[in-house]
Parts: structure tokens; C-alpha cells; sequence
């Protein structure tokens, strides 16, 4: 069936904006680069550098921290935000889009007299754009292994991985959650391909090199001393999910 677009969340940073967001469109593309030649009477083209950036829609909800539009407007132009797009949160395998390092370029507030204020913004394009498998918002009290998924083949370039720490519960201290792969979806004798370490609210990117696990799922390790923590994040293994 096909997703509803209520069904779509989106993190920048540590900031969870599904609340006060209407909509989001991700576009992706891959420049042309032409070059004739005096033996081919046809055109021949190969694939150029590829784009991506994400559309962000909402609504004013206040100028306090935290808030859609300030938030925005402080990575207008500057800064290193991570914005991820879980498409189907309630899906069996959730899908993640990342644009990680990367700035608002754009941004308007819409002001019609009888309605909602409106946010329209944009977030750049950057050189990461990974797309992977996606553990939607969890609330962690507790170690211990998190939803696992089936990324579909066996990776062995490396891969890519994001959590947005939304909240944390008491204090932190070098909190872990690793990234783990393993061939079987039971995860036995499954694999630690990365370890990401923080000890505030954020977000924190990681990559890896060499062999990854057909089935990935996070891991968390250590609170670091907190009661807890919520986090979303992507496992992104390259030339299998993107």
C-alpha cells in the first residue's frame, strides 16, 4: 500500500520538526556532462556530479529555542546541520534519507491574513546524500540491541551512520551506541562497525570501511550515567541502500 505522508518524520540535528511540519520533498540529481566524438552519430553523455537538498514546509510555533523558525533561520548560510527524513515510520523497514553538513539556503515566512503563518525553506545540497535503513524516534532506558532490518544484500564498501539524540534523561558521559551488521537476521555473531560516542543532546554522523552486515540495526552500549535517552537515526551501507 502505498505511505502516507503522515507517516514521514524529519530531524535536524537534535531537533524533531515533525510536529510542526507540513511538508518535505527530497530532490536528487545527477548532472549531464556531454562530449561528441567524430565515431559515434549519436549523443554520448556520462553521469556528472549528483545533488541533492531537501524542501522543508511548516508552521510559526514560536521564536523560542527549538522552534522551527529559529532554528532555521540560524543555519541560514552558516553552519554544519544534519537533517535526516525517515519515510515510513510505522513501515517494516523504515527508509532514511540523510544530507548531513549542510545549511538552510532559503527561507520565507508567509503571513496571510486569516490563516496559519507558513514556513518555507530549504535545506542545501551537500557532498553527503545517503539514503539507508532508519530506526525511527526510540526512547532507550536500558542496553541493549535496537529493531534490526534487512538492508537487502551484503555491503563491502563501508557504510555510513547518523543519530539525532533528541532528549536525554539526567546526565551523559560518553554515551555509546554502536552500529552493528550481521548476515542472519537473528544477528548471531553479528559484527561492531562503528561506535558513536556523546555526552549532549545532537546529532552525530559516523562511517566505516570494508565488509557490512546483510542486517543492521544500533546498538546501545553504555547511557554514559543518564536514566535515558530518545534517538532516530540511518544505517546507510554503500552501493547496497545508497
Amino acid at each position: 500500500m502505498p505511505t502516507k505522508g503522515s507517516d514521514v518524520r524529519i530531524f535536524v540535528d537534535e531537533f524533531d520538526f515533525s510536529g510542526s511540519s507540513s511538508s518535505v520533498e527530497i530532490s536528487a540529481a545527477v548532472g549531464v556532462l556531454d562530449y561528441p566524438v567524430l565515431n559515434s552519430a549519436t549523443e554520448v553523455t556520462e553521469p556528472g556530479t549528483s545533488m541533492a537538498s531537501i524542501s522543508h514546509n511548516g508552521y510559526m510555533t514560536g521564536a523560542a529555542a527549538g522552534s522551527l523558525e529559529p532554528e532555521m533561520y540560524d543555519r541560514l548560510g552558516t553552519g554544519d546541520a544534519d537533517v535526516s527524513v525517515i519515510l515510513g515510520v510505522s513501515a517494516t523497514i523504515p527508509v532514511g534519507y540523510v544530507v548531513a553538513d549542510t545549511y538552510a539556503d532559503a527561507m520565507s515566512v508567509n503571513m496571510p491574513v486569516k490563516e496559519l503563518m507558513t514556513i518555507t525553506g530549504k535545506w542545501a545540497a551537500s557532498d553527503t546524500f545517503r539514503r539507508g535503513v532508519a530506526l525511527p524516534l526510540t526512547a532507550i532506558s536500558a542496553t541493549g540491541a535496537q529493531t534490526g532490518y534487512d538492508a537487502g544484500a551484503t555491503g563491502s564498501d563501508g557504510g555510513f551512520a547518523i543519530i539525532h539524540v533528541t532528549s536525554i534523561t539526567g546526565t551523559a558521559t560518553s554515551a555509546t551506541v554502536t552500529v552493528q551488521g550481521a548476515a542472519a537476521s537473528n544477528f548471531a555473531g553479528a559484527s561492531t562497525l562503528a561506535t558513536l560516542t556523546f555526552s549532549a543532546v545532537g546529532s552525530y554522523t559516523i562511517t566505516w570501511s570494508g565488509a557490512t552486515g546483510r542486517h543492521l540495526r544500533f546498538n546501545a552500549t553504555s547511557l554514559g550515567g543518564a536514566t535515558g535517552f530518545s534517538l532516530a537515526g540511518v544505517i546507510c551501507s554503500t552501493g547496497v541502500t545508497g
